[in-house]
């Protein structure tokens, strides 16, 4: 510091040894202080040449660069006077050169700068002070904003020195500063002053400085709304869509238009010199090297590629412009969460025809962020994007939502995540019936989110199956809080589940969803043989056939228009035959429970399961063969409630049921010598 204050009196001294022009343009700007630049300027008498020196000097130092401008716009004040005075009177040339009229009119002020370079330069330089009078005081805004951030920044954070619980709070020296004292700024004052409005906002825009960015297009409306949306198209898409909320444009319901964001230039009265007419006066009159302090400072490269929007955008405009924006963020940067708060906040702000993204928006961010995914990281994750979630089609969709679902998630994640997504489709198909034609009609009703819901249920694996069907119990009050909310669509879902299926396995989990159907006791109608009308028809389409398989969507169909009585008495068949299939299982010979419905009128099927019942049945000791004969006897009895739908064995008598069993038994008499055979008493109970 002390060299440098000595190299700065030598310079002054030096100044009172030669022309103040020399003492100027030989003092670097880094040595000029507010003082030493006002001393320097007053000793120059020139105004034209103490002007350009005020407009050419740019430097850090806020304030030296206040008292260059308001220093040179001081020594240029009396031009505009001049100026207008000295227009009034002229007239401008009538011939041209040769004696040619010119062409096109010119102003009595075009004229006048052509012959006055001095004053035509003045005025040139003065509207540059005044634009850099402006961008100071911005400039001064936005170090206090970053000064502001960092000190927030700082303040969560405690020094090193003041974590540390050795340090010595007496007699101690105090601890070094570091050398960068002043707030972290994205723009230097010398940087702002020169380079294009626009090249300084899209570095803002970059750095995520958006209350600075929001000051600069406040103060600067002018030179930037035009360019608004190439200036918001520079914010990054990682960046929090609410920190730059202020800056996104918005709808004016009355008049279906954009709301200009509002603007506070630092003088409500521009002067003259800045007019458009001295400017068209200027560009017709300009000297060699004079074009740049007319245009160069506003100029920008990127102004040229970009889109001006000097009038208020539509609503369509803005629509498009946010899901332009909200893809870009989804595909892009994969952030589905900045995706959907960018189109909250734009609905919001009166942005229309955006609810239906909305929806995926919201869908898609449930199957990111709330659908549960595989623990083996090694599968790696699944790229969702908003287009490829808008291209799957729903059964697709709802595959995708319970994929890594576990028997203890699914119901919940059906209630959470499916339901959800299913209300939206259904939404989305009321809206298209009101606008197709009877037809179209059928295909949309056709597609309706029921189906959808009853197909995956279908489809499913019994151990997901089951806690599907719990969650459904019509002991489930409120109505709304079950799965499946009809109960006759739930006994229909279990008899086309179960009957459909090839399970020889999990009787016990079968049977815990045959407990979790309705029982319409009171409304059993005893006469009626539709169910078994129904059951008797299944019979026949169960028929063995190699070009066809019965699918449990095909069941459900037959069992649709059952009423509840009817579906009951259905039910009570079904009980019979879990029975049925769990005795077969017990002997080793189980058969899915599409076997009893095939076999129902089929007396060959039934007496080929008897015997592989009676000689695969594994019986060791008299007990268990007593066991077995009983078993046989009871899925050959008619079973109660059923009427005329008998038992596995229902076809055979209990004469040609004990024939069977006991061939079964000789059949094992090599292996199998019971003591005493089959006792008298027990065939007495048994004739």
């Amino acid at each position: 510091m002390r060299v440098q204050y000595l190299r700065v009196l030598t310079r002054v001294f030096d100044s009172t040894m030669s022309d103040p022009y020399t003492t100027w343009s030989t003092t670097l700007s880094i040595d000029l202080t507010p003082e030493l630049a006002d001393e320097l300027l007053d000793g120059i008498p020139d105004d034209l040449w103490a002007t350009a020196a005020c407009a050419e000097r740019i430097v850090d130092d806020v304030q030296v660069a206040q008292v260059l401008v308001k220093t040179g716009l001081r020594r240029s004040q009396k031009v505009e006077d001049e100026v207008k005075a000295g227009a009034s009177v002229y007239e401008p040339l009538e011939e041209g050169i040769g004696g040619e009229k010119d062409e096109g009119s010119q102003t009595p002020l075009m004229a006048y700068f052509k012959a006055h370079a001095r004053e035509r330069r003045l005025c040139l330089l003065r509207r540059v002070l005044f634009e850099r009078l402006d961008r100071i005081q911005t400039h001064l805004v936005m170090s206090t904003q970053w000064r502001d951030e960092n000190a927030a920044t700082q303040g969560a954070e405690p020094t090193e020195a003041e974590d540390d619980p050795w340090a010595d709070d007496g007699g101690s020296s105090p601890p070094e500063q570091p050398e960068e004292s002043n707030p972290k700024t994205p723009l230097t004052l010398s940087v702002f002053l020169t380079q294009p409005l626009l090249d300084s906002a899209f570095l803002l825009a970059s750095a995520l400085q958006f209350e600075a960015l929001k000051s600069l297009i406040e103060h600067h409306s002018t030179a930037l709304l035009p360019y608004r949306f190439g200036i918001l198209d520079a914010i990054p898409l990682y960046a929090e869509p609410m920190e730059y909320r202020a800056l996104l444009p918005a709808n004016d319901f009355d008049t279906n238009t954009e709301v200009l964001p509002s603007s506070a230039p630092w003088r409500p009265k521009t002067s003259w010199v800045e007019s458009g007419e001295v400017e068209e006066a200027l560009k017709a009159s300009l000297g060699s090297g004079e074009e740049a302090w007319l245009e160069g400072e506003d100029e920008s490269e990127e102004a040229s590629n970009l889109i001006r929007a000097d009038k208020p955008m539509s609503a369509d405009v803005l629509t498009s412009w946010y899901k332009s924006r909200v893809l870009a963020i989804d595909e892009q940067a994969g952030l589905t969460t900045h995706a959907l708060a960018l189109l909250q906040h734009a609905a919001s702000q009166g942005i229309i025809g955006l609810d239906e993204l909305g929806e995926d928006l919201i869908l898609l961010d449930r199957l990111v962020y709330e659908a549960p995914h595989s623990s083996d990281h090694s599968l790696g994750s699944n790229d969702w994007t908003l287009v490829r979630w808008q291209k799957l089609d729903p059964k697709a969709a709802m595959a995708a939502y319970l994929r890594y679902s576990s028997p203890d998630t699914i119901a919940p994640d059906i209630r959470r995540l499916v339901l959800p997504y299913l209300s939206v489709l259904d939404s989305r198909y009321e809206r298209l019936s009101s606008t197709v034609t009877p037809v179209d009609q059928q295909i949309i009703e056709s597609n309706l989110s029921q189906p959808l819901l009853y197909t995956y249920i279908l489809q499913s694996p019994l151990s997901l199956a089951l806690p599907v069907f719990e969650a459904s119990k019509p002991t489930i009050t409120p109505t709304s809080n079950r799965i499946i909310r009809t109960e006759e669509d739930l006994a229909r879902l279990a008899l086309a589940y179960l009957y459909g299926s090839n399970l020889t396995e999990g009787w016990e989990m079968m049977s815990s969803i045959f407990e979790c159907l309705p029982d319409w006791g009171s409304e059993r109608d005893e006469t009626s043989d539709e169910a078994d009308t129904t059951i008797t028809c299944l019979a026949a389409f169960f028929a063995p056939s190699t070009t066809k398989t019965v699918t449990p969507e095909e069941l459900f169909v037959f069992f649709k228009p059952l009423h509840s009585g009817a579906l009951s008495r259905a039910l009570d068949v079904l009980d019979a035959h879990l029975e049925g299939g769990e005795v077969l299982a017990k002997w080793g010979v189980q058969a899915p429970l599409g076997w009893f419905l095939r076999s129902s009128g089929d007396k060959a099927e039934q007496k080929a399961r008897a015997v592989m019942m009676a000689r695969r049945g594994g019986a060791e000791n008299e007990e268990e063969w007593r066991t077995l004969l009983d078993d046989m006897l009871k899925l050959g009895r008619d079973v109660e409630h059923v009427g005329s739908v008998r038992g596995a064995f229902g076809l055979l008598d209990r004469r040609e049921i004990v024939r069977v069993y006991f061939e079964g038994l000789l059949s094992h008499g090599s292996e199998y010598q019971p003591e005493h055979g089959i006792s008298q008493e027990y065939r007495a109970n048994h004739p």
